[in-house]
């Protein structure tokens, strides 16, 4: 099985900046000398969140998008019984918010890259039983242990975050 590396942080918010320099200099956007990010007021901010499960396949999210200023528990949701869903955004500027939704499905270590969003994002845990989700460092340390509630939402940082692993045995 081959693992994917995670890029380190500081290496995606170069390549994402260096992206959104390479498309505003397209658009005839100028940016300020030196700066990560777009200086204009429609400053955009756009992450890479990737997901692999545990053998190894990309697991495609759901992206939704609203306008700023609509909490995002209003239109997340996870779609299917039994799974865990990790809700992150993906792009945000002054307009919208476009979030992606990750369904995690099978009992594993589900490795997580590029999700560089250092604010609030949400986690679902709807698993039946006594199932659970535990976000770990690098070296698989525990960070957090989620039981399953439903529909119920976990106010997450995911960007410390390397794995997610989905256990049957009650752990919190």
């Amino acid at each position: 099985m081959m693992k994917r590396s995670r890029l380190p942080i500081r290496g995606l918010a170069f390549a994402t900046a260096t992206a959104l320099t390479a498309t505003m200099a397209v658009s005839g956007t100028a940016l300020a000398a030196g700066s990560p990010s777009p200086s204009t007021a429609d400053d955009i901010i756009i992450y890479d969140a990737e997901v692999t499960d545990p053998y190894g396949g990309d697991i495609p999210p759901i992206i939704t998008s609203r306008p700023r200023g609509v909490s995002s528990r209003s239109f997340l949701k996870c779609p299917v019984k039994g799974q865990v869903c990790l809700h992150t955004p993906v792009r945000l500027d002054d307009n919208n918010q476009t979030w992606a939704t990750f369904g995690l499905w099978e009992y594993g270590t589900y490795y997580l890259s590029g999700f560089g969003y250092r604010g609030q994002s949400e986690l679902q845990n709807n698993q039946f039983g006594n199932a659970v989700a535990i976000t770990q460092r690098r070296d698989h340390s525990e960070i957090a242990c989620y039981p399953p509630a439903g529909s119920h939402f976990y106010a997450v940082n995911f960007y410390p975050v390397w794995h997610v692993e989905l256990t049957g045995y009650p752990a919190c």
